[in-house]
């Protein structure tokens, strides 16, 4: 589905992307993994158009991006940032409904359609007797979910993200995962930037790890946990076991003051 072909990006002298190839394919929930600086969020601010890369090109179904119009894009990519500040005092139902503007144009109404699929969404996602509050008097966590349902109102066969469960407690960032891996089963492909490596581990079906803006390795959960990896990359010493619940790589980091009793893994 989405195809990237040696691509480079640059602030000033300083290379923040060097030369990266990767494909994902249709339906697949791809994991960016990698530590801080090593070029998550810029690799995605590429793929959704915000940045253009120094060099390279990336193709979305066989098309370069660089070269689709805005509207057919947007009609099939949307994108959760890390961070979004609301400065107006929008209702929840006014919020999800801007994902609806691809499919209206910028002075388009809503049509009863449109209606329909931010209701939909809203239910989805929990918070469809949300539609007449302000963004401003929702949590953390209710307000991750109206900014997902935003994006998912865009109708997307790509959605991107960028961290998705930053500043959630542990019963949120599972109900926002768990809501993510659904639209995946339903047919959404999604490329999102995780930096817990255990969720990474228990939803993704692809990891794609980045070192300083390079590729360092590309495959399924299996190939890419593995305690070398995460040590060369991380630069820590880590343990890594299996999830007695589903199998899945688990990783351990080890203070500092514990590492004597590591040698023998």
């Amino acid at each position: 589905m989405l195809r990237i072909n040696n691509v480079s990006f640059s602030y000033g002298r300083d290379r923040i992307i060097r030369d990266l190839s990767a494909e994902i394919k249709d339906g697949e929930f791809l994991g960016i993994i990698g530590p801080n600086g090593s070029g998550k969020t810029t690799l995605l601010k590429i793929i959704t158009r915000i940045l253009k890369p120094s060099s390279g090109r990336i193709y979305l179904d066989g098309e370069d991006i660089g070269k689709t119009p805005a509207g057919r894009y947007a009609r099939k990519v949307s994108f959760l940032p890390s961070g979004i500040d609301v400065s107006f005092t929008y209702t929840v139902e006014e919020f999800v409904s801007m994902g609806r503007f691809p499919h209206t144009g910028r002075y388009g109404s809503l049509s009863e359609r449109d209606r329909k699929t931010v209701s939909t969404v809203l239910e989805k996602l929990g918070i469809g007797d949300y539609d007449d509050r302000k963004i401003q008097e929702l949590s953390d966590g209710e307000r991750q979910r109206v900014f997902l349902a935003q994006a998912i109102a865009q109708e997307p066969r790509l959605l991107v993200l960028d961290e998705p469960t930053s500043h959630l407690d542990i019963g949120h960032i599972f109900k926002i995962m768990d809501v993510i891996r659904n639209l995946n089963r339903s047919g959404i492909t999604v490329i999102s930037v995780l930096h817990d490596l255990n969720l990474a581990s228990e939803y993704c079906s692809r990891l794609l790890m980045l070192r300083s803006g390079e590729v360092f390795c590309h495959g399924t959960v299996e190939e890419v946990l593995t305690f070398q990896n995460i040590e060369q990359v991380y630069e820590t010493r880590v343990l890594v076991y299996r999830n007695p619940h589903s199998g899945k790589p688990y990783v351990f980091g080890i203070p500092e003051d514990m590492l004597a009793g590591t040698k023998d893994r």
